[in-house]
């Protein structure tokens, strides 16, 4: 704020010496026209007044001294000279000159007073050449007075108030241009994040398609493996494999395509990865599969979301494979809810369910084994309910 009010200074001190060198050689004629017995006396002060306001001029534009002391000094010779001259002038010229005195008094308070401080040591000033006035002119107070001290006096104790009024204005417009120059250096630096936010979305879109399209390529190396094996076990394998590969590339495939890269509606991605894992894994084409779900609207990241999308994919494959066999309709449930940060991931069917005593930590079972291993990496816990079919309840962090 002070950068501001001493900048706003500074641009108006230049522009009154700028006018100051004019003007203080017009005013010899106005020796000439009303004190021409003191022509010659009063024109080397003329002439010194114009060069000292040059000399002002070079001292602001070089920053060479601080403002006050150059405000200072000027308005010290201006008000010397003035009442040098108004102690030598006659009767007849007295209020000439008094009233020119304060016109160009209230001029400079117009133009130079910003700050408290000048404020008030150009009042001291002004007071201080008032009183050299009356201690030195010939002439007596009363007449003083009424040959334009009054006017002079007037104009000083009036330009003093408007000099409060106006600090307090240029405080408001140096607090207005504060906060005009702080939004300007917000909106630069918000484009330039806002830039930056763009260049990151683009990397990551562009990483997330990169990954797509690696999976992928694995994926149809597998499968070109495939037709050169023979054996029922390998091939088994290698599909399952395939299909875990297809679940985690589904999910960078719908954060490529998504506006936020950093998680996805998990729901909308379990429904539609188990639609096409029945699709993969449904043998028997009379056998009809329904979907009964229950899905919240929940965002996951990338670091959840892929260990979510294998254990789907482990567990709905068993039950499209395995779970349905001897059946003409089998139903899959699927349930993923959020409540107080916690998350719920349930999947079910209605099939012949599991073998008596079976334990998934202790199960052979390499996709068991894979569900467990991706549960303990979600900070979560698994509970298997037998009742008609298989019921399989995770429950882990949201935010952990």
């Amino acid at each position: 704020m002070n950068d501001i009010i001493d900048k706003r200074a500074k641009e108006h001190l230049v522009y009154v010496c700028l006018m100051a060198i004019p003007l203080w050689l017009i005013w010899i004629i106005f020796d000439y026209l009303f004190a021409p017995e003191y022509f010659y006396v009063f024109l080397p002060l003329r002439i010194g007044g114009a060069l000292i306001s040059y000399l002002m001029l070079k001292l602001t534009q070089r920053e060479a001294l601080p403002l006050y002391v150059l405000h200072v000094c000027k308005l010290f010779y201006y008000c010397f000279i003035i009442t040098f001259m108004i102690i030598k002038v006659d009767n007849n010229a007295l209020h000439i000159y008094f009233i020119g005195y304060a016109m160009v008094l209230m001029f400079m308070y117009i133009i130079l007073i910003l700050r408290p401080l000048e404020l008030f040591l150009y009042t001291l000033i002004s007071l201080l050449s008032f009183g050299l006035i009356v201690l030195l002119s010939p002439f007596d107070f009363f007449f003083i007075l009424a040959n334009g001290g009054f006017v002079y006096l007037t104009v000083l104790a009036v330009m003093a108030s408007v000099g409060i009024l106006r600090f307090k204005g240029v405080m408001r417009d140096a607090v207005i241009a504060e906060k005009i120059k702080e939004t300007k250096k917000i909106e630069q630096l918000n484009t330039t994040l806002e830039q930056s936010l763009k260049e990151k979305d683009t990397l990551l879109k562009e990483i997330h398609h990169r990954v797509k399209n690696n999976m992928q390529i694995i994926s149809s190396i597998l499968r070109l493996q495939r037709n050169y094996v023979s054996d029922a076990a390998t091939i088994q394998v290698l599909n399952e494999s395939v299909n875990r590969i297809k679940s985690m590339s589904k999910i960078h495939e719908t954060l490529y395509q998504s506006k936020n890269f950093s998680s996805i509606d998990f729901s909308d991605y379990l429904l539609e990865l188990t639609r096409e894992i029945i699709t993969t894994y449904q043998s028997d084409e009379t056998l009809e599969i329904n979907i009964v779900h229950n899905l919240d609207s929940v965002s996951l990241d990338l670091q959840k979301a892929i260990p979510c999308g294998l254990i789907v994919n482990e567990l709905v494959s068993n039950s499209v494979s395995y779970a349905f066999s001897n059946m003409n309709n089998g139903i899959l449930y699927l349930n993923f809810t959020q409540n107080n940060g916690e998350c719920t991931l349930e999947i079910g069917d209605n099939g012949c369910g599991l073998p008596k005593g079976f334990d998934v930590e202790t199960s052979s079972s390499l996709g068991l084994q894979l569900v467990h291993g991706l549960v303990e990496q979600l900070d979560g816990s698994i509970e298997i309910k037998q009742n008609v079919g298989v019921f399989f309840s995770i429950h882990f962090p949201l935010n952990k």
